[in-house]
């Protein structure tokens, strides 16, 4: 394996480009409903059937993501207006699902259980996106260390403390009264002896997963914790059980959050294990030139300015 880019990933036809994209919706809302159904059952109810759930889930949602890169990504490839086509339908689903719950009677189930399938389309097209710009693995490393400082500081003092205090005050209420915007803006699991769907991320946290996923792929790694790397599936036609370390982290973060009973932001420890993983493991990744190190520097002074200025009363 090497660090050169490459301008896409091979793929087959554009039927096998409209399968692969109503696998990622199908496999999902089945899977979800199955848990529903069969779940339903006190004695499905135990101590590791949340941890047992977010796992088989987010391992789901990684196969989804590699269908996605497989089946559809070379499709979009130098066809930007359908990239942006259906990124436009998505949002047009989340926002008619947002309107939808706001109804009398509010949401139920099935709504979320689209809407967390349309929310994995979506982070699949804007993630897979991003990736475009990247010329060199080590670029990979700045662009994570900008996102963990975000992340953190939008959870200690911006938009996402926000919505967590706002999420936090509709549950502990009992969920009376309208749902908040921010709900229709979480990934929800089936998880079996839960009469509801229980939140387990956020849109945003999946979207990076599949931008790092899709960066690996294009620049010929293996992330694939269970087996081949993506570009060896690709390459051979056949798909695999596929749980990229990216995926790894946010199982972690999310079973950190649960056991510890507390709102912990997902993106820097979804970091904190890639990069341990991939600096460790591919020599040019560490590679980095000085705007990488400048890009890191300016990133974390704003980041301490800013959290000087948030904590410090200036």
């Amino acid at each position: 394996m090497n660090g050169h880019a490459t301008s896409t990933i091979p793929g087959g036809s554009l039927l096998q480009a409209t399968l692969s994209l109503a696998a990622i919706y199908l496999s999902w809302i089945g899977a979800s409903l199955l848990v529903l159904l069969v779940g339903r059952s006190p004695a499905a109810s135990s101590g590791l059937v949340v941890p047992a759930a977010v796992v088989c889930f987010v391992v789901l949602a990684s196969v989804g993501a590699a269908v996605f890169l497989i089946g559809l990504e070379p499709h979009l490839h130098g066809r930007r207006w359908l990239r942006v086509v259906l990124l436009l339908l998505t949002l047009t689903a989340a926002v008619g699902l947002y309107f939808l719950g706001r109804s009398p009677g509010g949401p139920g189930n099935l709504t979320f259980i689209f809407g967390s399938s349309n929310l994995l389309v979506f982070a699949a097209l804007l993630g897979s996106w991003m990736v475009a710009p990247l010329t060199r693995p080590a670029e990979i490393v700045p662009v994570c260390v900008v996102m963990t400082a975000a992340d953190l500081f939008s959870v200690l003092a911006g938009p996402t403390r926000e919505i967590a205090f706002e999420l936090r005050a509709f549950y502990e209420g009992g969920m009376e009264g309208p749902v908040p915007a921010a709900e229709f803006m979480l990934i929800k699991i089936a998880v079996p002896g839960f009469a509801a769907l229980v939140p387990v991320f956020g849109v945003a946290d999946w979207i990076m997963v599949v931008f790092l996923v899709a960066a690996v792929a294009k620049f010929r790694m293996n992330d694939n914790l269970a087996g081949p790397s993506l570009r060896t599936m690709v390459e051979k036609g056949r798909l695999r059980l596929y749980v990229p370390v990216a995926a790894s982290g946010l199982i972690l973060a999310v079973l950190l959050a649960q056991g510890l009973n507390i709102f912990l932001p997902a993106l820097p420890v979804v970091s904190l294990v890639f990069l341990g993983y991939i600096l460790l493991r591919y020599p040019q990744t560490r590679a980095l030139k000085y705007s990488d190190w400048l890009a890191i520097l300016l990133v974390s002074i704003i980041a301490s300015g800013l959290a000087a200025i948030r904590f410090g009363g200036f």
